[in-house]
């Protein structure tokens, strides 16, 4: 089970951490702000996959690169 996700220069994510409870997490807000590209982490840390490599005709879901910040993405 996933508890918490600690993510520094991933995407255009400079710093972000999220924790998780026990049973149903709910993710809510706007357009835009991440809800997606969270999943799309929390699945890569689970699996070291990224979704596009199961599925090519998603459109979101690719390989999450560091911004323009600092290249040492944790």
């Amino acid at each position: 089970m996933l508890t918490s996700l600690s993510l520094t220069n991933v995407g255009h994510v400079p710093f972000a951490e999220a924790d998780f409870g026990e049973g149903l997490n709910i993710l809510t807000g706007d357009n835009g702000l991440g809800k997606s590209f969270l999943l799309d982490i929390a699945w890569w840390a689970l699996t070291r996959r990224w979704p596009q490599e199961l599925n090519p005709g998603l459109t979101a879901g690719g390989m999450a690169l560091p911004g323009g910040g600092p290249k040492n993405p944790r």
